[in-house]
């Protein structure tokens, strides 16, 4: 193993996001931080959590969190493809099993967060989004779409995962 070759690792505590890098023999490396302690293998091993900036509390991100969090599962969709997108970002119920039959994501841009509202499963927005697919878009259509996007909590402390329902 050669230069480059350790660990990040990223974890929320307590609504504060921690990184750090560590060597491959788990010492912290010169550009860890100083402040933020590489957390336990079972922390990095664990499934996905999207990396959010704004605030993660028990009523839902606020628009800031909610908009990066979009933004990233745009990116991951357009860049990972829709099932490695869909199981870190979204319901289970949501998440793709395949990508042969999901629509491929060319380009995605996040347009608008409006309205959030309390519901009984987490914190909902109107959301507008710009999409451009190839091939055949499934359910979305090419160009804007809205959709209510309801974050709803995961067991993971402060980590949230997404629903979408068409706005109509």
């Amino acid at each position: 193993m050669g230069r480059g070759t350790g660990a990040l690792a990223v974890a929320m505590v307590s609504g504060v996001l921690l990184a750090g890098c560590t060597s491959t023999d788990g010492t912290p490396s010169p550009s860890a931080s100083s402040r933020a302690p590489a957390p336990s293998t079972a922390a990095t091993t664990a499934s996905p959590t999207p990396v959010v900036t704004g605030s993660l509390n028990s009523d839902g991100p606020d628009e800031a969190a909610a908009r990066r969090i979009l933004t990233d599962y745009l990116a991951a969709w357009r860049d990972k493809g829709p099932v490695l997108a869909s199981t870190t970002f979204l319901t289970p119920d949501e998440q793709a099993t395949t990508s042969d039959d999901s629509p491929k994501l060319t380009k995605g841009t996040l347009v608008s967060v409006e309205d959030p509202e309390r519901t009984a499963d987490g914190r909902r927005y109107l959301v507008t989004l710009d999409l451009t697919f190839d091939g055949d878009p499934g359910a979305w259509s090419k160009g804007r779409n809205e959709r209510f996007v309801t974050f709803v909590p995961r067991a993971e402390a402060n980590s949230w995962e997404m629903t979408f329902a068409t706005g109509n």
